[in-house]
């Protein structure tokens, strides 16, 4: 059944099949024929802030068209599955990865499994870590996000409104040709940068 679902799925990854896997076998509990769990498993297309497709952008001076992605991912597993879907399905394609930590103390917590993740991805640009009032912590300097992206030969962001033009240096050392995929993840308000990246003109 793997294989079939792998041939009609329309979302990259292992973790999308077997969340499909699970869903053919309830259906299969509630009596549903193959025939109608399959076309509705064909069907999906994706969820909000889950490898969720935001557009086109074309960085000046090279013009070098770049896929902007959106995902909610914030913990070192979701991270891991969603850069590997992402090889799965563009094995040749240059990725970018764009990672706000969601909170003080999970950074912390997962600093160690973030640099060990993040470093799928060609390059990563970490923002500062997204603060939630009244659950966080101070920051000691080796668990900062400046930290993590020296640790993974990443670039730290320390002002977003100048992300741009550090993408700009990014995407300036590919060739031209080169088919890029820039994945804005993270669960604070990484999310507006996408917005502003997306509708701004570059």
């Amino acid at each position: 059944m793997l294989s079939k679902l792998k041939k009609i799925l329309k979302v990259p990854g292992n973790h999308n099949l077997y969340n499909a896997l699970a869903a053919y076998n309830v259906g299969k509990i509630l009596k549903i024929t193959d025939k109608k769990i399959l076309n509705g498993l064909s069907k999906y297309q994706g969820s909000w802030r889950r490898m969720e497709y935001r557009g086109i952008i074309k960085l000046s001076p090279k013009k070098t068209p770049i896929m902007v992605y959106d995902d909610y991912g914030h913990h070192p597993t979701e991270i891991a599955a969603t850069l590997s879907a992402f090889r799965q399905k563009w094995p040749k394609n240059r990725l970018i990865c764009v990672f706000q930590p969601h909170q003080i103390s999970r950074l912390k917590s997962h600093f160690s499994g973030f640099k060990k993740v993040l470093k799928a991805a060609d390059k990563a640009l970490i923002l500062p870590a997204y603060k939630v009032a009244g659950r966080d912590i101070k920051m000691a300097s080796k668990y900062s996000a400046e930290t993590l992206a020296k640790g993974i030969g990443g670039v730290y962001i320390k002002d977003p409104t100048d992300f741009k033009n550090l993408l700009r240096k990014v995407v300036y050392d590919y060739p031209p040709s080169s088919k890029i995929i820039l994945v804005m993840m993270g669960a604070g308000n990484i999310i507006d940068y996408s917005d502003k990246l997306i509708h701004s003109k570059l």
